[in-house]
This record gives structure tokens, sequence and C-alpha cells, in this order.
């Protein structure tokens, strides 16, 4: 059985989280390029997790996968052809690949 989540909003204007979720520090800041990868700075950490149900099936966890070093500036990929992922490996570019996003040239931050 399923609930809605409440929404609540952070520091960041526009950006909803669920209950639970710890804002990230500050150091760390995620550009979306237009039509490319994320942009990600400050090292934060970063890790594949699967959801699963518990025993009973009914609630669920979040199983740690894999762990990914980050230095410096990282890009990851978004339009989900790069041979390197999580990592941006330039496919969006030779794939002529567009996000759809209605923004601006440059760069979302967050």
């Amino acid at each position: 059985m399923s609930h809605p989540a409440k929404v609540i909003e952070t520091r960041v204007v526009g950006i909803a989280v669920e209950p639970g979720t710890t804002p990230a520090s500050a150091i760390f800041r995620i550009k979306i390029a237009k039509d490319g990868p994320y942009l990600v700075y400050g090292q934060p950490p970063l890790a594949q997790k699967f959801i699963t149900p518990d025993a009973s099936g009914v609630s669920w966890t979040f199983c740690e996968a894999q762990s990914f070093g980050l230095a410096g500036l990282t890009a990851l990929c978004r339009c989900g052809h790069s041979a390197n992922k999580p990592f941006c490996g330039g496919s969006h570019a030779i794939l002529k690949w567009r996000d759809g996003l209605p923004m601006q040239a440059g760069a979302i931050e967050f």
C-alpha cells in the first residue's frame, strides 16, 4: 500500500524534497548543463542504491550497491548513452541529444 509523500520546501526555492531528506551541505553544487551532463562540484558522496522490499514486503529499504569516488568537477551522464556510466563520456554531443528542458542557454544551478 503506498501513501502519497508530503512535499516540503528546502532552502533552495523551487526544489521540493520528501520528508526525512537531509539538505546537502552548501559546499556541494549541481548545475544542469543545457543538452549536457550534470556538473557536480564539491565532491559529494555518490553511490548507486537499489530500493528493495523488506521482509514483510510492505516497507522499502535502500541497499547500497557501488560507491563512486569524485575528484574536482565531475560530469554525470544525463542522456543515458555514456559508456562510462554514471560519468559523462560526451555521447550527448556526438548524438546531438536534446534534453527538452525549457531553459535559456547556460545551466540551472541548485
